[in-house]
């Protein structure tokens, strides 16, 4: 037998295997029905890969007419070991800075590479972050340009926030949408 706290009352009172149970089944079948109810999305077909990506725009908030044109305002070289880093300090949209890192091979003779971007997660540091950093330093001696943004709220734009951002919400966008808003605009930078 268990003991369950009733935070109410601060009283303990017993919770039998019985009833443990039923709640673990309770919720399978929660899970199954909600499994059974979830349409089946296949990708590969264009007009249903089409209906997907509606439905994940919509979810996020995604608009072209707000994805941003970057503007570098400033940056710096640092070779490293066969690889030039710039440093880059950005505008995305009006009055928001915005930070990423470019790794690019010594290759003096080749003017394009193939890119990478490579998002960072919840990295302590975000573009700063030394897995990151290894990452596409490896990548550019591959022979890739690699681009490192720091995600809002994260990285050098901590002070932006991040956590419980629900203003976005207010206008029918979230977090998440402007973050890919924001890295599709430096996919257009770097094309």
């Amino acid at each position: 037998m268990k003991i369950k706290i009733d935070h109410n009352n601060r009283r303990r009172r017993p919770v039998s295997q019985d009833a443990v149970y039923h709640q673990l089944d309770q919720g399978e079948r929660r899970l199954i029905a909600a499994a059974a109810a979830t349409p089946v999305r296949r990708p590969w077909i264009a007009r249903e890969r089409a209906a997907i990506i509606r439905i994940a725009r919509e979810c996020l908030g995604v608009h072209e007419r707000f994805i941003p044109e970057i503007q570098i305002s400033a940056s710096g070289v640092k070779p490293s070991s066969g690889v030039k880093v710039e440093h880059l300090v950005a505008w995305s949209w009006p009055g928001c800075m915005a930070t990423a890192h470019l790794y690019r091979p010594c290759r003096p003779a080749q003017k394009t590479w193939p890119l990478v971007i490579l998002c960072c997660g919840h990295g302590a540091g975000g573009k700063q972050c030394e897995g990151y950093q290894r990452m596409a330093w490896r990548l550019a001696r591959m022979g890739a340009a690699v681009l490192v943004p720091d995600n809002i709220g994260q990285g050098e734009r901590v002070p932006m926030g991040h956590r419980n951002a629900i203003g976005p919400f207010r206008c029918g966008l979230s977090m998440q949408g402007l973050i890919i808003m924001e890295t599709i605009g430096w996919l257009r930078w770097a094309q």
